[in-house]
């Protein structure tokens, strides 16, 4: 099991989110986290604040330095009420939005390994030599109720946003297709300054029967291949991510079918964090 933080008031659940009538035009939404089989911890986080329409997934670069808090802590930081997120849109000011996500980081794993033993002197000297932490991240915000609603988002890495629209995909960034993804991403980094990377913005309206999905990069890359098929898994993928998003179908479940090719299509055994809505 693994935990999935909701700030919309509710304590932290595990695994799954809610099915729910919501604001901003939303009908349904659902949310979750799976770890890759076989591990017992997600480095994926998701973050859902429906209260202020703010929605965010990221996923923690394995081979970076305790990536699991660092994805948590910038998911939180995007979806605060309070959060002022303007600064995170412009490629001059990011960099201001991400000290507190980095500062908060820097405390907890300063915290961890001042308690390890001696036997674990390798991580506490990783620590101390300043070794990142790497996450992706996928940010969206409901900046409308009025009708169509309209949104926007920042997005950084091989985590995925998609807008589908009359049963296509109407919208993706930044990857385009399933070829484009690989073993290198880009990414923030815990420490400012260490990665030379910006991030993108997307905006745009909803319309009545449009689904957004907001996905790390093995359960995007599935929906691609999905989209790439012949029709009939297509339609297959689309009725599964509506279902899920009413609640109909378990995450976890679901990923482990996947996983074992029951859907034709096989999901890589990775961790899976997910956001789907209807409109």
């Amino acid at each position: 099991m693994v935990l999935l933080w909701d700030l919309s008031g509710k304590c932290p659940e595990y695994l799954k989110g809610d099915s729910i009538n919501t604001a901003n035009g939303i009908k349904s939404l659902n949310y979750g986290i799976v770890a890759r089989s076989g591990e017992t911890v997600c480095q994926d986080a998701v973050c859902v604040n429906e209260t202020a329409g703010k929605y965010a997934v990221a996923d923690g670069v394995s081979t970076s330095f305790f990536p699991k808090i660092f994805a948590e802590k910038l998911v939180n930081e995007f979806c605060l009420d309070e959060a002022d997120n303007d600064c995170l849109y412009d490629e001059n000011t990011f960099q201001q939005w991400l000290a507190r996500p980095q500062g908060e980081w820097y405390e907890e794993v300063s915290r961890i390994t001042k308690d390890l033993p001696d036997s674990k002197w390798h991580i506490t000297k990783s620590f101390l030599s300043g070794e990142p932490a790497g996450s992706t991240l996928v940010g969206l915000e409901m900046i409308s109720s009025e009708k169509p609603s309209k949104y926007r988002g920042v997005i950084i890495g091989d985590s995925c946003f998609f807008h589908i629209r009359d049963g296509q995909i109407f919208r993706s960034y930044l990857v385009k297709d399933s070829e484009a993804f690989g073993n290198f991403t880009e990414s923030f980094a815990s420490y400012a300054n260490i990665f030379d990377y910006n991030p993108s913005c997307f905006e745009d309206t909803v319309e009545l029967g449009d689904i957004l999905v907001l996905g790390t990069d093995k359960i995007s890359e599935w929906i691609f291949k999905h989209s790439e098929a012949l029709p009939g898994k297509w339609k297959r993928c689309l009725r599964w991510l509506r279902n899920f998003s009413q609640g109909k179908y378990d995450l976890e479940n679901f990923v482990k079918n996947a996983r074992n090719a029951v859907t034709d299509i096989e999901l890589v055994n990775d961790d899976v964090g997910l956001i789907v809505m209807t409109f």
